[in-house]
């Protein structure tokens, strides 16, 4: 077995700290993800709009104009973040089916408030 090799604590940013403890930055352990880069004419207001959607139900948290973080249950989430004219979608999930349905949900959720426009979503582990 290969020894995890941990540097100087005055080196490790704030983020690498729960994924050296086998976390992912907002504390779940380290599952399955999947990533979708969605081109859009305006991705931070489907940011916005997706956010206030689900306020009602999750924890969101936007850490910006550009990122929210979506815990839709305890063994998974979502990262959203706004990258020029695409929204960078990360999603975790600890089950294969689970993952398959959360994808689908955000899918059909940022499709409806794009209103006329058309999203393609191309998913990679």
């Amino acid at each position: 077995m290969r020894e995890r090799i941990i540097p100087p604590v005055a080196t490790v940013t704030r983020r690498q700290l729960p994924r050296l403890a086998g976390l992912s930055p907002h504390g779940y352990p380290t599952m399955p993800t999947s990533r979708a880069l969605v081109a859009s004419n305006d991705a931070p207001r489907l940011l916005r709009t997706l956010s206030n959607h689900w306020r009602h139900k999750f924890d969101v948290r936007r850490d910006s104009d550009t990122h929210a973080h979506i815990p839709f249950a305890e063994a998974a989430g979502a990262d959203f973040e706004v990258d020029g004219n695409a929204l960078l979608i990360k999603v975790v999930h600890d089950d294969g089916a689970g993952m398959a349905r959360l994808r689908e949900v955000i899918e059909s959720h940022l499709q409806r408030f794009a209103r006329d426009e058309t999203l393609d979503f191309h998913w990679q582990a």
